[in-house]
């Protein structure tokens, strides 16, 4: 059974502000997030059931070592769905801001 550090889609490539490399579109940002979708749900399944119980170790931060993986996998995707609400929000926000705009129904 694979270690969560060991499992690259669960822990992802190191980043940081120097390094990532922004989207700069929408077209490209959903890009990327169609291309990590698959390999974050590969890696989860890749768990198992007796993976996701195991403790996070020692690539967590110490109060967090002895939590189940599971919890970093909870943790990850409400972190997702947070941020990806408020890039809606403000891409609704700007769209609204613009005069003469034909706006659409319905919002991101």
């Amino acid at each position: 059974m694979p270690r969560v550090d060991e499992l690259l889609p669960l822990r992802g490539p190191e980043a940081s502000v120097e390094t990532y490399e922004y989207p700069g579109t929408a077209e490209n940002a959903l890009r990327q997030l169609d291309d990590a979708y698959p390999a974050w749900v590969s890696g989860v399944r890749a768990l198992g059931t007796a993976g996701l119980a195991e403790p996070q170790g020692a690539t967590s931060p110490p109060e967090f070592a002895a939590a189940p993986v599971a919890r970093l996998v909870l943790y990850t995707s409400v972190e997702l769905f947070h941020h990806g609400a408020e890039v809606c929000l403000l891409r609704d926000l700007y769209r609204w801001s613009l005069p003469n705009l034909v706006r659409e129904s319905g919002g991101c």
